[in-house]
């Protein structure tokens, strides 16, 4: 094993020991003075230079709580060196002439100069707080030895004040508030038109008949008086005569009037009669005026409808009801008087027709 070799052995278990002794501390100066004979071969490393590099990287390697056992055995190799230098190299027993070991002593204090200052910054950045005041007491020494230049110490206490120092504290800037979106005002949409070709609603007499409940608006629509729901005022004879007789003609009424004012219910289909279908009712109510002379009410044309009495066939849709020959009595008013007899065609209204 080489010097430097067997030397860098020594100084790592040491500094591990974390304990220092007078006698621990000669045997790594007396160590380190071994390195720096010449007993190298040639072309080989300096030996000052393998022992400052190799008490940098002790120092570097080394925990928190060893760096400071590190810096004193740094600190004497150092000094030791310097002492060797000054004598000249004489006062210690050397197989090199004093002035070879003078010279590579001075060698070797230049070549801890870089060290030094890493080793001294390092040690005030990570030795515990109660140590740091230990490391610049050693940094003091060396200023009054005269060990290494006044730049090298001024680097250590700059470096370690930097890092001692707490780190500036952030200002915050209080939170800005999240932009408030601005309220949007939400208009009820219209109500969308009736589709085109919509049947309009039946009337609330139909909707009655039928068992569904009347809209909301027809609520407010007066209830027709009961005498619309009796039977039919008597007619003249002139005018009833001849369209309940049978086999009677009715002759064409003069005037303006179109086709759809002069239809009777002899137009009237039963079959494709729409109960839902308001406009199917208005018809039925138009025709049974144009042939009896008189509005009839909502319940007379149901019960019509119902008996068959507008259909010369069975409506299919009412075949579970029997044929009525009158409306039956309601609570509190009299019954209704027989359908009157539907008109025969006759000759002349089919041509009308045809």
């Amino acid at each position: 094993m080489s010097d430097v070799a067997s030397f860098a052995a020594l100084l790592y278990e040491t500094i591990a020991q974390n304990k220092l002794s007078g006698s621990r501390v000669h045997r790594v100066t007396d160590s380190a003075t071994g390195a720096l004979c010449v007993r190298r071969r040639p072309n080989s490393p300096q030996d000052p230079d393998g022992v400052a590099t190799t008490m940098l990287k002790a120092h570097m390697r080394a925990n928190a709580s060893n760096k400071l056992v590190s810096i004193y055995l740094f600190d004497a190799i150092a000094r030791h060196a310097q002492e060797l230098a000054r004598r000249g190299g004489t006062g210690t027993a050397s197989k090199d002439a004093p002035a070879t070991l003078a010279a590579n002593a001075t060698s070797l204090l230049r070549a801890l100069q870089e060290p030094a200052a890493q080793v001294g910054i390092d040690s005030l950045r990570h030795v515990p707080p109660e140590q740091r005041e230990k490391v610049r007491k050693v940094v003091d020494i060396w200023s009054r030895a005269g060990t290494f230049p006044a730049p090298i110490l001024q680097r250590i206490l700059e470096g370690g004040t930097r890092s001692e120092a707490p780190p500036p504290t952030r200002t915050v800037p209080p939170p800005v508030p999240a932009p408030v979106p601005p309220t949007r005002t939400t208009t009820a949409p219209a109500p969308a038109p009736p589709a085109p070709g919509a049947a309009p609603p039946l009337p609330p007499h139909v909707l009655a008949l039928l068992g569904q409940a009347p809209p909301a608006s027809a609520s407010a629509t007066p209830t027709p008086p009961a005498a619309s729901m009796a039977s039919p005022s008597p007619q003249p004879d002139s005018v009833r005569s001849p369209m309940s007789a049978p086999g009677a003609t009715t002759a064409p009424r003069a005037g303006s009037r179109g086709p759809a004012e002069t239809e009777d219910l002899r137009a009237f289909d039963q079959s494709t009669f729409d109960p839902t279908n308001s406009a199917h009712w208005e018809r039925l109510a138009r025709l049974w005026k144009n042939t009896y002379q008189y509005e009839a009410s909502g319940p007379e044309l149901m019960m019509a409808l119902m008996s068959g009495a507008l259909s010369k066939e069975q409506d299919p849709r009412w075949a579970a009801m029997p044929p009525m020959s009158g409306m039956p009595p309601m609570p509190g008013m009299p019954g209704m008087p027989g359908m009157p007899g539907m008109p025969e065609p006759s000759q002349g209204s089919d041509a009308r027709r045809a």
